[in-house]
């Protein structure tokens, strides 16, 4: 999941997608903070812990499962949340390192969906390198935020991934006066 621009709601999307996902009976949902570089998933949890992506890529967490946390409230949900800082961030998520965790993690985990939550498009270049290792990806657009050429960027940034769909986001609010017409009230 990810946006052209800062600020579209990738992060809330990508949470209320794994969310909505772990939510359904038999399906597991792994949920990634790859925004390393303003990592935001662990706002929305409580006491999130340091450990995380980074911390796996570099080579200060040996194992995946050492950064993999279980939701107690939403047992089909997982999520590995960004970690410390590193100075050589964006380098890891375009490393060799990042490529095999993604391999390892769909094969590891062929009944689970995974989540990988990343930077804008525009802002960074690691989407259209994690653009390659995923199935599918989902370009979240905020409404009068991103005009028609920084989206037809970004979707160009990120065609290595052969499967793109759009989320429309902030959209305008309805006349609520014309909403009841519609329906005859």
């Amino acid at each position: 999941v990810t946006s052209s621009l800062p600020g579209e709601g990738k992060t809330f999307s990508s949470i209320n997608l794994a969310l909505s996902l772990a939510a359904e009976r038999g399906l597991r949902v792994l949920l990634i903070d790859a925004d390393v570089i303003r990592p935001s998933v662990g706002n929305m949890f409580m006491a999130p812990p340091t450990e995380g992506l980074t911390d796996l890529l570099t080579g200060k967490v040996g194992h995946v499962s050492d950064v993999l946390h279980r939701c107690a409230d939403i047992p089909n949900l997982a999520v590995i949340f960004a970690g410390n800082p590193s100075a050589n961030t964006p380098e890891l998520i375009s490393s060799g390192k990042m490529a095999n965790l993604c391999r390892e993690l769909s094969a590891r985990y062929p009944d689970r969906v995974i989540v990988l939550d990343t930077p804008p498009v525009l802002a960074s270049t690691e989407p259209a390198i994690l653009a390659s290792y995923v199935h599918h990806l989902l370009m979240v657009v905020a409404a009068d935020q991103t005009d028609r050429h920084q989206l037809r960027k970004s979707l160009e940034t990120v065609a290595s991934c052969q499967s793109v769909s759009i989320l429309f986001n902030q959209g305008p609010r309805w006349n609520e006066a014309t909403h009841i017409a519609y329906y005859g009230d």
